[in-house]
């Protein structure tokens, strides 16, 4: 019985670690706080959930008029003239959070993110009845600056409102999912740990509803500010301004030049997220690049993580690094035009080369398609052989391959003397497919192995 017993706790501590195993780590942290209301009691806010009163009135949880499930909150306590709010939660540099308000009849509410040193994040709503419509505004460098309004007054529906934050400082507002442009001002510093409300309330129903807050994450992405897209570079000791956002689940970040028809890049610059931060700006010297031909180089960011292989949240393989995809729009480039230096290389215009040397006047539309394809495999097949050249004592490998090559007669002769028993079946043929899928293979493990940017 006690073996049978064992069994069953093996038995099931292994489910217990398939399951950890085969289920993707859901990330914590990150947004400040998330709150349906649904589980407190109808009333004052206050002391539910970790929400306190801060003027000393404030909120009222209700079951009616709600976005989702059984409760809201009334932002106001009818009864007073003004009430506000608050809850600490997860302290972040750099994030998004969402929430639904419903205004009424308000004449100056507010959302506000912040800190213990008193900087905040502010999102400013009021109703004008001379006009019918609701506008928004956030507090900036020149005070409060109006971004949006809706045609709502009275009975607005729900409407769907988004912060996001990072470090550099600045913030911007959706309404709706129609993002403003983002706000600076000397008063906001990151990070932040507080989630506020506060409302100016009014007689009888006058007053916003506020419901189901949540978390938005914000997208690992990477673009260039500066010099402007396009820019001809003719001196290397130049800058590139790079900035970048929502980079807090990964430990590095590489930054190099891409250039798509040979699909070659530039070194990479690393750097470490715990040193630059999750959002920020970065300026980096072309140098440091290493850009050897005038071309269009394209920006080109990717971050790295260690963590399980997960794919479609299925595991795939052990503890590892986890590369992201291209974090850049892929649309950011810059036209190095450096004095003395050769051009990428590229096929020669298959249009321009049929008027030189074709005695037709036009080329069939077959044969424009072909061009079209094969121009681009040529030119990127054409400047890897000038790149691989570096790699390779050219005489050695000339002489290593001139030997190679006398010897493949001398192979392909016994090989077909050993055909003759074997009913004249092509065996030579067989050998040489053979030997061409294994170099194949080994070529392409090598290319995968020491040029870890292909295909990103």
């Amino acid at each position: 019985m006690r073996h049978r017993t064992k069994i069953t706790i093996v038995f099931f501590a292994t489910l217990f670690a398939l399951y950890a195993v085969f289920t993707p780590f859901e990330a914590q942290g990150s947004t400040i706080i998330e709150d349906n209301f649904n589980s407190y009691a109808e009333g004052l806010l206050d002391g539910q959930g970790g929400w306190t009163d801060i003027y000393g009135n404030g909120g009222t949880v209700i079951s009616t008029p709600v976005f989702e499930g059984e409760r809201a909150v009334n932002m106001c306590s009818v009864s007073q003239s003004a009430c506000s709010s608050g809850k600490i939660g997860n302290t972040l540099s750099s994030g998004i959070i969402y929430f639904y308000i419903k205004p009424y009849k308000t004449s100056s509410d507010t959302i506000r993110l912040g800190n213990a040193d008193g900087s905040y994040i502010t999102l400013l709503w009021q109703g004008w009845s001379n006009t019918n419509t609701t506008k928004f505004s956030a507090f900036g460098s020149s005070g409060y600056e109006e971004f949006d309004s809706i045609e709502c007054y009275q009975n607005c529906d729900w409407i769907r409102v988004g912060i996001e934050w990072d470090n550099t400082p600045r913030y911007r507002i959706s309404i709706n999912d129609n993002w403003s442009d983002y706000f600076t001002s000397e008063y906001i510093t990151t990070p932040i740990d507080r989630f506020s409300f506060t409302s100016s309330c009014g007689s009888g129903d006058n007053t916003t509803y506020l419901d189901f807050i949540g978390e938005g994450i914000i997208e690992a992405e990477v673009w260039g500010e500066s010099p402007e897209s396009g820019t001809e570079i003719t001196d290397l000791n130049s800058t590139l301004t790079v900035k970048y956002k929502g980079l807090d689940a990964y430990e590095s970040l590489y930054i190099s030049l891409r250039h798509p028809p040979t699909g070659l890049f530039t070194n990479a610059k690393e750097y470490a997220i715990s040193e630059i931060g999750e959002s920020g700006e970065l300026n980096i010297n072309l140098q440091n690049f290493n850009i050897e031909k005038n071309g269009n180089w394209y920006l080109h960011a990717v971050a790295v993580k260690e963590g399980y292989q997960i794919e479609q949240d299925m595991f795939l393989s052990g503890y590892g690094w986890i590369w992201s995809d291209d974090l850049t729009d892929g649309n950011y480039y810059l036209d190095i035009n450096i004095d003395g230096y050769e051009e990428v290389f590229a096929m020669s215009d298959f249009t321009s080369w049929y008027d030189e040397n074709s005695k037709f006047d036009e080329p069939t539309a077959m044969f424009s398609a072909i061009a079209e394809v094969f121009g681009g495999i040529f030119s990127t097949v054409g400047e890897f052989g000038n790149r691989i050249e570096n790699y390779f004592d050219t005489n050695t490998a000339y002489s290593k391959g001139y030997n190679i090559g006398k010897a493949i007669p001398v192979f392909a002769y016994y090989v077909e003397q050993v055909s003759i028993f074997m009913g004249s079946f092509p065996l030579m043929n067989w050998l040489l497919i053979i030997i061409l899928i294994l170099v194949g293979i080994f070529i392409f493990r090598v290319i995968l192995k020491f040029i870890p940017f292909l295909g990103g």
